[in-house]
């Protein structure tokens, strides 16, 4: 017998039930939040990865990646064979790594890392290779301000984090040029990770966070000395959570001196063996001591010797004095504006931020954030190349950005429109508020750490754009691709640094290229097939007469302005100052003539041009080619020459009274004593042609031992006395 189903009516919820349900419901709501938010931080990290791998093989290698590839492969010799140059590259000839003593004071923790795949795999285009892993440790950079981020509230504002680092060109295009800058600033992140889980975590120890603080120590310490820094931060950081951590507190309460001396030893065993492990990417700390090591290397850190110069609002200036708000005005000029957007939105929700974030985690941010820079700018560091040196104060800072933007969109979020509806639209805003960024780094892909915001108008003549010079090798590229492949007969080249000489020795190129260094005021004297002139460190005023030079059959270039420039050579400048120097004086008057003739602004013929007519007794071009040097890019030697020079032309004209100004002038710049007697006879004969003996007899003086012939005017002088 079938039994019928009786429908009974259900017992009403109460009220504890309901508040259960909803919890439930809210609970699953956040799992699944969570899932997609997770999911998409890392598919967002993937693509990341994805469009940087697929960059780092166009970009160009930078000015001092010789030297550093040398000293990476050199450490690994030295460890793997014995091989003891590492230790004193005085006399080696190679890479020309003696020119820069204080690689001693370099740490080759990331360096060591392509030399070694290199090795092991037998590669020998290391600077490629080299590209290739700094884009991977570029990426693992902004992934772990990501994971910052999510440490610091959720994957929602990691993902935000991880966009803001993307999209700030200093840190995008540096992770495919900045050997030193990117892979430091990685150690620093990954150390500020472990710090913020460690601390959170207490009084119970995370061996993940030891680990991970251990490994950033290490790395960033094995690459700067500046690593140590850490150290500093790590104390902060516990000490920080001890003061407003009230469960931490009840520990000293309790005496229980244990767990407390536990966790300070675990912190010192960890730094310090950190620090250890890390200076052994330094071989000489071995034999220099240590302590030693690491004093003269934060020295060289500090107050860095090397003279480099830059142009810093359309003038020169130099590395050992920068301008005081040198490091101010570089942030605020290469920073976009969504950056400060973000600073300014953090500091207006600064009431709710503490409220709903850690404390103790977003003061040991700031600390991390602001420290660094204020130091530097105290202690009157040298500071050059925009604030690449600074580079490990930025993921903490990008956090702290993208927590105003999280704010904000966690603020302004309507109650009643669903997730999947409203972070789509946020997503789309974002992208809207980033794209004439993303749209300039996109078409400057190449150069995307030359980047100027709109601060700045046209930084072109006002500032470094390609302070890497990465263009050098790119243009290299293309000649050997468009030009040197053309013919099997010996082409010489000349680049103004060192770095495309060892791109040419790996690619094997030296059987029938050979590559040599001149510099851009060297351009003229250089007998060469073809030049490589980079804008770095170029003068403004050569740059707007001069650069690129006619004979240009290809330019590099950033937001349309050259910055690299490949010239055809026809010679005529060359070999005409070729021929001043051996006397050839009618031959090398008419070869400069043509070379003037050809390109005007020419600047490096006109000194050798007037040099030549001087010769050739043709006075007035003579005086005319000396004075386009003289106002143009001056030099004490220069002025000293080329006023003897006019003075003497002046005098051979009848202009006496020009003629002793001119002469006066190389007395006062004399650099070369052998001169003077040339300088004081001829401004002996202007004021005795003038009758003004007084004066021509103590120069007629002077000079009569290397020109015995004025005894006569000197005679006359002294008798009309």
């Amino acid at each position: 017998m079938k039994t019928k189903k009786i429908d009974r009516p259900s017992m009403p919820k109460t009220d504890n039930q309901n508040t259960q349900d909803s919890s439930l419901s809210q609970n699953s709501r956040n799992t699944s939040t969570s899932r997609w938010s997770k999911c998409l931080f890392y598919s967002t990290a993937a693509v990341i990865l994805i469009l940087m791998l697929l960059n780092a093989s166009s970009v160009g290698s930078g000015g001092d990646d010789l030297w550093y590839v040398a000293h990476g492969k050199f450490t690994l010799d030295y460890y793997i064979d014995g091989d003891t140059t590492v230790l004193d590259y005085s006399q080696v000839d190679d890479y020309n790594v003696k020119q820069v003593p204080q690689l001693k004071n370099a740490g080759t923790g990331f360096e060591i890392v392509p030399a070694g795949i290199c090795r092991l795999l037998h590669i020998k285009n290391l600077l490629l290779v080299k590209r290739f892993c700094l884009a991977f440790f570029g990426f693992l950079l902004i992934l772990f301000t990501g994971l910052i981020g999510k440490e610091i509230k959720d994957y929602k504002l990691g993902i935000i984090s991880m966009v803001m680092m993307f999209v700030t060109p200093t840190i995008l295009g540096l992770s495919f040029c900045g050997g030193q800058d990117v892979p430091s600033a990685l150690g620093f992140a990954v150390a500020i990770y472990g710090l913020l889980i460690f601390t959170n975590q207490l009084p119970r120890i995370s061996i993940k966070a030891v680990l991970y603080i251990f490994f950033g120590i290490l790395f960033a310490t094995s690459i700067r000395i500046s690593g140590i820094l850490i150290l500093l931060y790590f104390f902060i950081a516990v000490v920080l959570e001890f003061i407003m951590n009230k469960n931490l507190r009840q520990l000293f309460v309790k005496k229980d001196f244990m767990q407390i001396t536990k966790i300070l030893v675990i912190c010192l065993i960890t730094g310090i063996f950190a620090v250890f492990v890390g200076l052994c990417a330094y071989p000489n700390a071995f034999h220099e001591g240590f302590i030693q090591h690491i004093m003269s290397s934060f020295e060289s850190v500090s107050k860095y010797s090397h003279r480099i110069p830059f142009i810093y609002e359309g003038k020169m200036a130099e590395s050992t004095n920068p301008p005081e708000h040198y490091l101010l005005f570089s942030l605020l000029r290469t920073l976009p504006y969504y950056i400060f957007i973000g600073a300014i939105l953090f500091l207006a929700f600064i009431v709710r931020i503490f409220k709903n974030y850690r404390k103790t985690a977003i003061i040991f941010l700031l600390f991390t954030a602001l420290f660094p820079p204020i130091y530097i700018v105290a202690s009157h560091a040298n500071i050059y190349n925009g604030w690449r040196h600074l580079l490990f104060f930025y993921a903490p800072f990008a956090v702290l950005v993208s927590i105003g933007w999280y704010e904000l969109i966690e603020f302004v979020k309507p109650k009643k429109l669903k997730e999947t509806i409203y972070y789509p639209i946020v997503a789309a805003c974002m992208l809207l508020i980033v794209s004439p960024t993303l749209i300039w780094m996109v078409k400057n892909h190449n150069y995307i750490y030359c980047y100027y915001n709109k601060s700045v108008g046209n930084p072109y003549l006002k500032f470094e754009l390609d302070f890497y010079e990465t263009s050098a090798t790119r243009a290299y590229d293309w000649l050997r691709e468009n030009e040197l492949n053309k013919t099997d007969s010996l082409v010489t080249v000349s680049t103004k640094i060192f770095t495309p000489i060892y791109y040419a020795e790996m690619l094997g190129d030296t059987n029938h290229v050979k590559v040599f260094s001149t510099s851009y005021m060297g351009f003229a004297e250089t007998d060469c097939d073809y030049s490589i002139i980079n804008f770095h460190v170029i003068q403004p005023k050569a740059i707007k007469k001069f650069f690129p030079p006619k004979g240009t059959i290809h330019v590099e270039e950033v937001d349309g302005n050259p910055i690299c420039a490949v010239v055809k050579r026809n010679k005529l400048d060359s070999r005409g100052i070729r021929c001043i120097r051996e006397g050839k004086i009618a031959e090398g008057v008419a070869l400069l003539d043509s070379a003037y003739k050809f390109d005007p602004d020419n600047f490096g013929i006109w000194f050798w041009a007037g040099l030549g007519h001087y010769q050739n007794k043709d006075y007035e071009k003579c005086i005319e080619f000396f004075d386009k040097d003289m106002t143009f890019l001056p030099t004490q030697d220069k002025v000293m020459y080329a006023s003897m020079y006019k003075g003497s032309a002046f005098y051979e004209l009848g202009r006496y009274n020009e003629a002793i100004s001119s002469l006066i002038t190389a007395e006062q710049q004399c650099t070369n004593k052998s001169q003077l007697p040339f300088i004081k006879a001829h401004l002996g004969l202007s004021y005795f042609a003038k009758g003004d003996y007084n004066n021509a007899i103590p120069q007629l003086q002077a000079a009569l031992p290397a020109y015995p012939f004025l005894a006569n005017q000197l005679n006359t002088c002294l008798a009309h006395r």
